[in-house]
């Protein structure tokens, strides 16, 4: 085996992916990347068997064969040595040399053989949207998944297809996330449950990532597929919680904010606040007043007041500050809309214009 090929395209995916491969004693193989040459084509795959990639590159002045090189090794090699315009692999005796104008190292390989097959989905539903948007909907509602293997369903990132809409949701019980991504399908398409760790692999693989992605499904895995690689992923053969029951639908107090202030006020109070984050939010309707304020009885305590536009009844309710912030980013609006139906009720969180995302988050128990 040998190859030649641009030396910061195959660092950036290496680097991409050799977290993947996890510290598996049992199985070393599975500590490793495979290289494999055909054609002047280099596919480049890694697996923890939760989630299996394979990259895809064009090389020059290339024989075919294949190794498998340790991942965090060959990793540390290419994120460390001076930049380049192109580097070689070639594989000797069982060692890789890899060279390039002022460096030169050999890396022990393995036989191939234990390997194990990437799955794919071939047959099952699939469906097609732009990986900007796939992306998008994941980095709205991954934090607020459980992290827990207990309950496995809501340890996750739920997709289910809901009329004009692909619906992502996460929830760890104490709040929820729901983002509609826009997205007419001609065929119907299952829900999938998606375990909370391969999404954190799939963002990290498919960021900066342009173009489309194919998405094919079946009761166990899902597919990927882009022109430069390939992603597979075991999702959860259960039920998802029927979130859309714990949602309020009428409420008694509404407040337009602003998402700036309220930042500042939440980060004011988070230095006084307890090791659990907890803050109190008082809603004045009547003077349009928004207080945030936090008690520590070690070292004081704080209030902001913020004006705002309310209506309806005065409320003081206690939540985690770090729950609200979290899912700022996702708002996508300058101003907030707090919605509750009552005193120790959940706050229901959206983007003043932006009825794509919603956010409830539980208040904590007094």
């Amino acid at each position: 085996m040998k190859f030649s090929c641009n030396y910061k395209e195959i660092k950036n995916i290496i680097l991409l992916i050799e977290k993947i491969a996890g510290k598996n004693s049992s199985l070393p193989i599975l500590n490793t990347i495979f290289f494999l040459i055909k054609d002047n084509k280099l596919t480049l795959k890694v697996t923890n068997l939760e989630v299996g990639v394979e990259f895809y590159l064009t090389v020059f002045d290339s024989k075919n064969g294949s190794i498998c090189l340790p991942a965090q090794l060959i990793a540390g090699v290419l994120g460390t040595i001076p930049p380049t315009e192109i580097i070689t692999f070639e594989l000797k005796d069982g060692i890789v040399l890899v060279d390039t104008f002022n460096h030169h190292s050999k890396i022990k390989g393995f036989l191939p053989d234990d390997f194990p097959t990437i799955p794919q989905v071939i047959d099952g539903v699939n469906f097609s949207l732009p990986i900007s948007l796939f992306l998008l909907g994941l980095k709205s509602v991954v934090y607020a998944s459980a992290t827990s293997d207990i309950k496995p369903e809501i340890a996750s990132v739920y997709l289910y297809h809901d009329g004009e809409y692909l619906v992502f949701v996460s929830t760890d019980s104490f709040r929820l996330a729901e983002k509609k991504i826009p997205l007419t399908l001609i065929n119907e398409t299952p829900s999938i449950i998606i375990p909370i760790k391969n999404v954190n692999d799939i963002s990290r693989v498919i960021e900066g990532a342009k173009g489309e992605i194919v998405i094919k499904v079946d009761k166990n895995q899902l597919s990927l597929y882009h022109s430069s690689f390939l992603i597979t992923s075991r999702i959860i053969d259960g039920v998802y919680p029927d979130y859309r029951q714990i949602i309020p639908k009428n409420f008694s107090t509404t407040v337009l904010i602003s998402q700036l202030e309220l930042t500042e006020a939440l980060k004011v109070s988070t230095i006084f606040a307890d090791k659990f984050h907890h803050v109190n939010l008082l809603i004045n309707p009547k003077n349009k007043i928004c207080e945030v304020s936090a008690i520590n009885q070690d070292i004081g305590q704080t209030t902001t007041s913020i004006n705002n536009e309310s209506n309806g009844e005065e409320i003081e309710v206690k939540v985690n500050a770090r729950y609200l912030t979290e899912s700022f980013n996702s708002l996508d609006a300058e101003r907030i809309e707090l919605k509750s139906s009552g005193v120790n009720k959940p706050l229901l969180i959206s983007g003043v214009g932006n009825k794509l995302f919603k956010y409830l988050v539980m208040p904590v128990n007094r």
